[in-house]
């Protein structure tokens, strides 16, 4: 398979998450240990942002009920080996891959099951920290917390949430690029037009573990690219 990885994060306490799409397919995978719902960091470290990997993979992994009762993360699959990596991808290249994976409509996307993996281009959004100094995204979508008492809203039929204030941002090399970009500052999308007009960002948002009965949507990956450059 080959692999191009859209977010390479680590997870409170136990590994690292790998997650990303078959460029031949645009099929989404999570690498993992076997018997783990992640990757060590000797197994991450092999994985580069931008590169495409050539990896072999094994059995699908089922996660425990008690952990994914909806059965939802099928994306997780064990990693058998990573044979190498190409040169990193150029903007055209890395768009091009984004546009194949990228979901229209995310209420669709995850209403239809049996995924926990999302790829959106948010036309609008705003990036600052909540209350509490967690780093957050928010943007309009079909999936906007409409919920009367604030706290975030469930989707029909299904038990995923978000919180009004949009979905927290565990991608390191994001809040680092942001900090350094535009420090002491909240960014919208008219920052990033200001960076370069032809500038798009794309979010991998990831299904987090259950919380009171429910999965919360959060930014895993995040991928800033313009015709001729890639920023992240």
């Amino acid at each position: 398979m080959r692999f191009f990885p859209l977010a390479i994060a680590e997870m409170a306490g136990e590994g690292m998450c790998v997650a990303g799409v078959d460029v031949e397919t645009s099929k989404w995978v999570r690498p993992v240990v076997r018997g783990r719902r992640c990757l060590f960091a000797d197994e991450a470290s092999q994985f580069a942002p931008n590169c495409v990997h050539s990896i072999q993979l094994g059995e699908q992994q089922a996660r425990d009920h008690s952990v994914d009762p909806d059965s939802l993360h099928t994306e997780d699959h064990v990693l058998l080996s990573v044979k190498g990596r190409d040169q990193p991808v150029d903007a055209a290249t890395k768009v091009r891959i984004l546009e194949q994976a990228k979901d229209h409509d995310l209420r669709l996307a995850a209403k239809s099951g049996r995924r926990s993996l999302f790829l959106v281009e948010p036309r609008q959004f705003q990036y600052r920290e909540d209350t509490y100094g967690k780093p957050r995204f928010s943007f309009p979508s079909t999936l906007a917390a409409t919920h009367a008492n604030a706290s975030g809203s469930e989707l029909a039929g299904t038990r995923i949430a978000v919180s009004q204030s949009g979905p927290p941002c565990t991608c390191t090399r994001w809040t680092e690029f942001a900090a350094r970009t535009w420090p002491d500052c909240e960014i919208s999308d008219e920052d990033l037009r200001s960076l370069s007009s032809d500038a798009r960002l794309f979010l991998l948002l990831s299904l987090s573990s259950l919380y009171n009965d429910r999965y919360w949507i959060i930014a895993a990956g995040v991928h800033v690219i313009g015709e001729n450059r890639i920023w992240l």
